[in-house]
């Protein structure tokens, strides 16, 4: 009970600290405000009194008897708070002093006026002095009072609640304390003391957790030698099946073909299995345990192989040699992984797996015999292909060659139908030659692509012209729709894109009998280096079935033998196109079914160009309204597309009367319309007609497209009134001119011909700047011709200087390319004598042309009149740069 009774009296002590604090505090207060009430109560007695003496005085010395008032102020014996009393008049001072008052004290003087009954006259003055002592012992003894009655009753409060709280409080805590104390695990199952109050409290709570918490341990430490009794069952069970485990590893190491050991950090054998010593020649793995890796290790030193691990955990698939004991090291294959490192990361134990190679080795050398032998047999099979297809293409050029020449000569009906049957069976020939060639030089390893820009849309277009012919005397229209999203500059092998290409359209002109052969092209992904465009050409021949797709780009195979004697082939065509668009990191495929047609498609993977405009700028043709006549949905899109990219706008219709509603209901006149003519129909003479009848179209322009053209049919187009004569395929360079052309309204209109793609071309040529090369050798010439037409120029070529003076008199030319070294006449003099011709004549720029790049061959240059110089071999780049210096309109 000590530290019970020590917190009661603690809180005892605490209690009566503070109640005798509380009530010190109270007096106080109390006695402020007590003495305030005193000293009004005192004030407000003293003027009671003053108010009753003062008339009474007023009365005796208005009636001149001092002896009354003298008697009177002796009354004020009555009033303690009275100190002394003074009365002053015409008469004698009058006076009054309290019996035993301290004269001494400072206490405040009260003046009263002495007035006549009347009121209208002095009599004198009342002065009275207050006893402040006695005012003061009166307050304190009340607050005194106050003080020793309040503490009395805050003592008897403290006793009570100290003997309530050491009841009701500090005996149940001790009780439970030391229930708390006393407590173990063995009597954990002892409720805990409740307090003796009948009414439940805090208290109640507390033991009642204490009982709880009690319960709460028991049941966990029932669950804990529960858990102990079942983790000792548990590990006895996992002790056996260690044991077993362990076992049955000795029995997988001991009898496993690979060697497995363990090694140390630096190397040396601590533990070793049967076949790690068979292959170290040895029965008995403890006989290598301790063996250092000078011992055991051939190849490499186990140095570089700590160096390998002290960055990786694992190394698989290592070649190492082990020496054997009186034998020739073994080769293996090792795979050594990290089992324990320091803690500064250094190799403690490594652990290594061996597997001999040695009948691998033998078995591979054996393979890569057979291999070559077999490869050398094929090589030499596809070299024997390629030289007979070479020899074989030899003579048949020459049957071609003379089929060609002998067709131009005077043959009757008979012989031009022989000489056509020649040259159709030579080219079908020829044809078969090349498939077997490209097979053979794929077969042999020596395909090569070339890296070279090349424009696609434009090559899409130089296809189909290729097959145009074919697709005429078919009756079948050729349509090419190139996406506004494929960027047309790319870098890749044209040419053989161009071969995949013919194939499929050969293929599709072979088996549709009517129609048309779209050719269409769409962006797949692009990276921003590197694009992969999908081409599709879609027939709506015979179809494929679903089980010859399968194999139809197999080597000699077609999609139904039967076809071999009626359309002809070898069977060798879709396979080569199947590895040439592998070739470009692309894949080829059909998709199709018997009856409907047949789309084949390929995606292939360009590197980009350098992009330019994929339009040129032809401002007069912007927001130029078009109407397009063509009842080929393909045909319509295609034309649609090609306007649009020239910034035209497009108004498609499938029929004439279409085209005649559209002419009436458009708010906006056209500009321009063009007819697109099916295959086998005859010209509309009527339409031109018809439309320059109608308001607002008198003098509008048509342009139509036909797919067979035919002779004097160019003539009848123009009499009928159209504009221009197209013949399909339409390449968009060749639409885009012709519009221009059409809408160029500089031109007088009498003086507007018929415009054909001859025409065009014409014009074309015209409006290119005009370049005399002067050059002796034939393949500099070449070169250098090319190079000058890619960058849209027209070229002349002179052999010698004599041949460029001449050139130079009878033509009007933009620039001079000259060589300076030529026979008959070098650059030098030819350049002496153009600048002796007339002004006109002899000023135009001559850039020299020299390997020589010495300072004094500049010199030379520039001393015979040349304008500037440029060194051999020519570049693209540094000949554009010249170009655009010396013609100001190119750059």
């Amino acid at each position: 009970m000590r530290k019970s009774e020590s917190l009661s009296r603690y809180l005892f002590g605490k209690i009566l600290f503070y109640s005798l604090l509380l009530s010190l505090l109270s007096s106080l207060v109390n006695g402020w405000i007590s003495y305030q009430d005193s000293i009004q109560r005192s004030q407000e007695q003293v003027e009671s009194v003053l108010s009753a003496y003062r008339a009474t005085l007023s009365k005796s010395i208005w009636e001149v008897d001092y002896e009354a008032a003298k008697s009177h102020l002796r009354g004020l014996d009555h009033f303690p708070a009275v100190l002394s009393a003074r009365v002053t008049s015409a008469g004698p001072l009058i006076e009054y002093t309290k019996h035993d008052a301290d004269l001494q004290q400072k206490s405040p003087v009260l003046t009263y006026p002495l007035l006549s009954q009347d009121g209208q006259r002095d009599l004198g003055r009342l002065e009275i002095r207050l006893d402040q002592h006695a005012l003061n012992f009166a307050v304190w003894r009340d607050t005194l009072r106050f003080t020793l009655i309040v503490a009395f009753e805050l003592f008897l409060l403290a006793v009570l609640i100290f003997f309530l709280f050491r009841r009701h409080v500090s005996s149940p805590i001790q009780a439970l304390s030391e229930h708390v104390q006393s407590m173990s695990e063995a009597r954990l199952s002892e409720p805990a003391p409740m307090p003796t109050q009948h009414m439940r409290n805090e208290l109640h709570q507390l033991a009642e957790g204490f009982t709880r918490l009690q319960s709460d341990l028991l049941a966990q430490f029932s669950a804990r030698d529960a858990s102990a009794k079942e983790l000792e069952a548990h590990r006895d069970q996992l002790n056996q099946l260690l044991q077993q485990q362990e076992h049955q590893l000795d029995m997988v190491l001991h009898h496993m073909a690979d060697g497995g050991a363990v090694l140390d950090g630096k190397g040396q054998i601590q533990f070793a299995n049967p076949a790690w010593a068979r292959m170290m020649n040895r029965q008995n793995p403890q006989n290598l345990i301790g063996s250092w890796p000078t011992q055991w290790l051939n190849s490499p030193r186990w140095s570089e192989l700590i160096a390998q691990l002290s960055e990786l955990d694992t190394l698989t698939g290592e070649s190492i040699l082990l020496n054997r004991i009186e034998a020739a090291p073994v080769p293996v294959e090792a795979s050594i992984s990290v089992l324990e490192r320091d803690t500064q990361g250094a190799v403690q134990r490594v652990q290594i797996m061996v597997r001999d190679l040695t009948s691998r080795i033998e078995s591979e050398r054996v393979l890569i015999e057979a291999k070559e032998s077999a490869l050398q047999a094929s090589l030499a099979k596809s070299a024997f292909l390629a030289n007979m297809s070479h020899e074989i293409r030899t003579p048949l050029n020459a049957v071609l060659g003379f089929a060609t020449l002998l067709a131009d000569t005077s043959l009757d009906e008979l012989q031009g139908q022989y000489i056509q049957s020649i040259r159709t069976s030579g080219t079908a020939l020829l044809m078969l030659l090349n498939d077997l060639l490209d097979f053979s030089k794929i077969e042999a390893g020596q395909l090569q692509l070339e890296q070279i820009d090349y424009d696609l849309r434009r090559l899409l277009e130089d296809t189909q012209d290729i097959v145009c012919a074919q697709a005429q005397d078919k009756g079948l229209d050729l349509v090419c729709l190139v996406d506004a999203s494929v960027p047309l500059n790319l870098v890749g092998d044209p040419s053989r894109l161009r071969q995949v290409l013919i194939n499929l359209l050969n293929n599709a002109l072979k088996f549709t009998p009517q129609g048309e052969i779209v050719t269409r092209a769409r962006l797949v992904a692009n990276d921003g280096q590197k694009i992969r465009i999908r081409v599709e050409v879609q027939d709506n021949g015979i179809g494929i079935s679903a089980e010859a797709q399968r194999a139809l780009f197999q080597p000699f195979h077609q999609a139904d033998a039967s076809t071999t004697r009626r359309f002809g082939g070898t069977g060798l065509g879709l396979s080569i196109c199947r590895r040439l668009v592998e070739a470009m990191n692309g894949q080829i495929g059909v998709e199709s079914e018997l009856g409907h047609g047949a789309t084949f498609w390929f995606e292939i993977e360009q590197t980009l160009g350098e992009q330019k405009t994929p339009v040129a700028a032809h401002a007069e043709l912007a927001g130029k309204l078009v109407f397009v006549l063509s009842p080929s949905a393909s045909n319509r899109q295609k034309l649609a597309e090609d306007l649009r990219l020239m910034k035209c706008e497009a108004r498609c219709v499938a029929s004439e009367t279409e085209l005649i509603d559209l002419l009436a209901a458009e708010q906006t006149a056209a500009d321009l319309v063009m007819v697109d003519l099916p295959v086998a129909v005859e010209i509309n003479l009527r339409l031109p007609a018809t439309l320059h009848a109608t308001p607002r179209y008198e003098t509008t322009p048509l342009i139509l497209a036909v797919t067979q053209g035919a002779l004097g049919q160019g003539a009848l187009a123009e009499q009928a009134g159209y504009a221009a004569y197209l013949s399909k395929p339409i390449h968009f360079d060749d639409l885009q001119k012709c519009l221009v052309q059409l809408l160029d309204q500089s031109k007088p209109a009498e003086q507007k011909t018929l415009l054909t793609r001859h025409r065009i071309a014409e014009i074309d040529a015209q409006s290119r700047h005009a370049v005399l090369l002067v050059e002796d050798n034939l393949m500099n010439q070449k070169v250098a011709a090319l190079l000058l037409e890619k960058l849209g120029v027209r070229v002349d070529v002179a052999n010698n200087g004599v041949e460029a003076v001449t050139a130079v008199q009878n033509h009007s030319y933009d620039l001079i390319l000259m060589d300076c070294q030529m026979p008959v006449l070098d650059g030098y003099g030819a350049t002496r004598q153009i600048r002796a011709l007339p002004e006109q004549q002899g000023g135009m720029p001559i850039v020299a042309l020299t390997a020589n790049a010495f300072a004094e061959d500049k010199e030379q240059c520039f001393d015979a009149g040349m304008n500037d110089y440029m060194t051999k071999p020519i570049q693209i780049d540094t000949l554009k740069a010249m170009l655009a210096k010396w013609l100001p309109v190119m750059a």
